[in-house]
């Protein structure tokens, strides 16, 4: 992914965005690799440790969507006629 992309998919400014990537960097969760489209460019990559971290996140993440969809399909859930 290019910062480019990178930013544009976190919905955020590029100097925002460098900023983060500085700080995962730094922790070991992910790194910059030379992009092999455009060898002056650079993509960053996730890392084993950045993936294990990521991982339980992942899992509360699809944990809640599954509550959300549950009640969804309960009637329970909001609509845009209910207000």
């Amino acid at each position: 992914m290019t910062p480019t992309e990178r930013a544009a998919d976190l919905l955020t400014s590029a100097p925002a965005s460098t900023k983060r990537v500085k700080k995962m960097l730094g922790s070991g969760l992910v790194r910059r690799e030379t992009n092999p489209k455009d060898r002056r460019g650079a993509v960053i990559v996730m890392t084993e440790k950045g993936k294990a971290s990521l991982a339980p996140i992942l899992a509360s993440v699809r944990e809640f969507e599954a509550g959300l969809l549950q009640s969804l399909a309960a009637g329970d859930g909001w609509s845009p006629r209910r207000g």
